[in-house]
């Protein structure tokens, strides 16, 4: 399950509904967004820091209404900070010289006349995300039983060595009564 936290501006609910809602047409995606997790008297801050850093990728939908949003900005960082991918759908019109945190870093170009172009950039990127970290958890896994094959290799070696001291010493102490 690829678990996605959806930054974005109250103002863009809408069109952040429909794309949640598209994404988690994938069997494999669940997205996060701060409005559908109600927790009365939880701290907002922590929540969303949470979420982030349990989440697969944190997906940046960054329009004229996010681009100066202080809880937008603030969980761009927090994904930075635990190394989680970030997908950004990039308004037309933003002035890219004030990403921010997404300076230089690729994003989807996103025109709100447009949103399903948007979302299939997004999809396959997700889809190959998945394949990627699929790969990648087969390869841990085979590497764990490298790991744990040679270990058991190193425990046969030292009983092999401990069983001949005892024989050697079992020798001499004969060799030394006789």
């Amino acid at each position: 399950m690829t678990n996605i936290f959806l930054s974005h501006s109250m103002y863009d609910e809408e069109v952040a509904n429909r794309l949640r809602n598209q994404l988690e047409q994938m069997k494999t995606v669940k997205v996060y967004m701060f409005e559908h997790d109600q927790q009365p008297g939880a701290m907002i801050a922590d929540k969303i820091e949470k979420e982030i850093k349990n989440s697969s990728i944190v997906l940046v939908l960054l329009t004229t209404n996010s681009k100066d949003a202080n809880f937008v900005n603030q969980e761009i960082g927090c994904a930075k900070g635990a190394n989680i991918p970030l997908i950004a759908l990039v308004q037309s019109g933003i002035d890219k010289n004030k990403l921010g945190f997404l300076s230089g870093v690729e994003y989807i170009p996103f025109e709100p006349s447009n949103l399903d172009r948007s979302i299939s950039y997004a999809q396959t990127y997700i889809h190959n995300h998945n394949i990627n970290q699929l790969q990648s958890q087969i390869q841990h896994e085979q590497l764990n039983a490298k790991q744990r094959q040679d270990q058991i290799q190193r425990e046969q070696l030292i009983e092999g060595i401990l069983i001949l001291v005892i024989i050697g010493l079992c020798l001499y102490v004969m060799t030394q009564e006789g």
